[in-house]
């Protein structure tokens, strides 16, 4: 199995998104009590697309949910979260990893602790803006400009990770 441990912060939103006029439209909705407040709009749909342009090209790879959005039992809100900003693979998310809620942990623990569970993955590659993951994660690990978030660059170096290039 191929899995690609997915953040969100900072990959499937960024500062960019935060400074667009759809982001300042919907945040106005909301101060103003014309829009109830919701995660969902924290997410980019076009980082979103570039995610599904992603995952086309990889039928078989599983997604798992590193970010901290999976906190306090919010895994299935997140999957929800990211269809309805157009995620068009949500059977391809099948776990999140586990909380260590230490400071002594990093998020890199939380992949290895999922990856020693499931002893049948062949490859992996971790997506994310921050770059506390293990030593020995390194090769496997992309790391997003939070400035810009997910881009097809991006994209292309976890195909080489995964070596799905030629598909």
């Amino acid at each position: 199995m191929k899995v690609l441990f997915l953040d969100i912060d900072g990959v499937l939103n960024s500062k960019r998104y935060h400074q667009s006029d759809e982001w300042k439209n919907i945040s106005s909705k909301i101060n103003n009590g014309e829009q109830k407040y919701s995660p969902h709009f924290l997410i980019d749909k076009k980082s979103i697309e570039v995610l599904n342009n992603l995952i086309k090209s990889m039928p078989d790879l599983s997604i798992i949910i590193s970010s901290t959005w999976k906190r306090y039992g919010r895994y299935e809100q997140t999957k929800k979260y990211l269809v309805q900003n157009g995620f068009r693979f949500e059977c391809q998310i099948i776990d999140c990893t586990p909380e260590l809620n230490s400071l002594k942990y990093c998020r890199g623990d939380e992949i290895q602790l999922w990856l020693n569970k499931h002893l049948d993955v062949s490859n992996y590659c971790i997506v994310d803006d921050d770059n506390d993951m293990l030593s020995t994660q390194l090769e496997n690990f992309v790391q997003v400009n939070s400035e810009v978030g997910l881009t097809e660059e991006d994209c292309e170096k976890i195909k080489r990770i995964l070596n799905f290039e030629n598909k």
